[in-house]
C-alpha cells in the first residue's frame, strides 16, 4: 500500500505513469524516504540492543578505529557495573584499549561540550556574519526560480506533444514510457529544487539560528539533558568522539557544527549549503 505512487500525485495506467489531477497525499521527498525504510527493513529487521546507552554508536577507539560499545558486568552481590570497551579486541586485531567505567566515558564527552560551547561575543559575531551572507543569496535565487520556471514550460510542452504523438499513433507505447519517465524525473527535479529555493533562504536562516543556538548553550543543555537527548545532542554535533588512553583524542562533527567551530573555514560554505566532509579535530 504504502508503495503506490498514487500517495505522490502520480497515476499508473497501462504501464505508464502520469502526473495525476489530485492534490498530492505527502511530498515526493517524503514518499521517497518511505520507500527507503521500507527497503531497508525488508533487507534487514531493526536489531534491539541488550545493554542499551546513549553514547553507542559516538564513541570510537581511538587506538585502532573500531567502534565502542558498553557491557554490564555483576560482581559477587550482584552490584551492576557499566564498562565501555573496543569491538575491535573482539575480533582480536590486537588494540589495547582499556576498558572504561560508564561514569568516565559519560564525563569525557560532557567535557566535550564544555569546550566547544561558543562563548557570547564569537556567537553574536557569527550570527551577524550568517544575516549578512543571506541577503547576498536573494538575487541568485530568484534567478535560479525564473530560470527553472521556463525549464518546466518546455517540458511540459514536450509532454503534451507526446501523447498527441501516441494518441496519432507516431510513436510506440515503449517510447512513450520512456519519454514520460524521463520528463517526468526531470519535472519531478524541477519542483524539488524550486520547492528547496522557495523556503530555502528561511530553512538556512532557521537551521543557522538553532545551531548557533545550540553551539552557545551545548554544554548546560547537555548536563541537565536526560538519555534520550543527550543521544540527540551527539548526534547532532558528533559523527565520532574518539577515546585513547581514557582521554577525548578527536572530535568528528558533523557537516554543520565542522564549519560553525573551525575559524579557519569560510563561513560563506556554510550559508551556501556547499558540499564538503566533515573536519576532524584533535584535542
Amino acid at each position: 500500500m504504502l508503495a503506490n505512487p498514487f500517495y505522490k500525485g502520480i497515476v499508473r495506467w497501462n504501464e505508464i505513469e502520469t502526473k495525476g489531477i489530485h492534490k498530492p497525499i505527502i511530498s515526493k521527498d517524503l514518499w521517497d524516504r518511505v520507500q527507503e525504510v521500507i527497503k531497508v527493513r525488508d533487507q534487514a529487521g531493526e536489531r534491539k540492543r541488550k545493554h542499551p546507552h546513549y553514547l553507542r554508536g559516538t564513541v570510537y577507539c581511538g587506538e585502532c578505529g573500531s567502534k565502542m560499545s558498553s557491557m554490564v558486568v555483576k560482581n559477587r552481590v550482584k552490584d551492576e557495573y557499566t564498562y565501555f570497551y573496543c569491538l575491535g579486541q573482539n575480533r582480536k586485531n590486537g588494540c589495547k584499549q582499556k576498558y572504561i567505567a560508564e561514569g568516565e566515558i559519560e564525563k569525557l564527552v560532557e567535557d566535550c561540550f564544555k569546550s566547544i560551547q561558543l562563548p557570547e561575543n564569537i556567537y553574536s559575531k557569527l550570527k551577524d556574519r550568517f544575516e549578512q551572507e543571506l541577503l547576498k543569496r536573494e538575487d541568485g535565487t530568484i534567478r535560479e526560480q525564473q530560470f527553472i520556471t521556463r525549464r518546466m514550460t518546455k517540458l511540459a510542452d514536450q509532454r503534451l506533444k507526446l501523447m498527441e504523438a501516441y494518441y496519432a499513433q507516431a510513436v510506440p507505447l515503449e517510447v512513450l514510457k520512456k519519454e514520460q519517465s524521463r520528463i517526468s524525473g526531470e519535472l519531478e527535479d524541477c519542483q524539488g529544487r524550486l520547492e528547496i529555493l522557495k523556503n530555502g533562504d528561511d530553512d538556512i536562516k532557521s537551521t543557522l539560528n538553532l545551531a548557533l543556538d545550540m553551539a552557545s548553550k551545548c554544554h548546560v543543555a547537555y548536563t541537565k539533558a536526560n538519555p534520550k537527548v543527550r543521544r540527540m545532542f551527539n548526534q547532532a554535533f558528533f559523527k565520532k568522539v574518539a577515546i585513547k588512553n581514557k582521554r577525548v583524542s578527536a572530535l568528528h562533527y558533523t557537516n554543520l557544527f565542522a564549519l560553525l567551530f573551525d575559524p579557519g573555514l569560510n563561513k560563506e560554505d556554510l550559508v551556501a549549503g556547499a558540499g564538503f566532509e566533515p573536519a576532524t579535530f584533535g584535542l
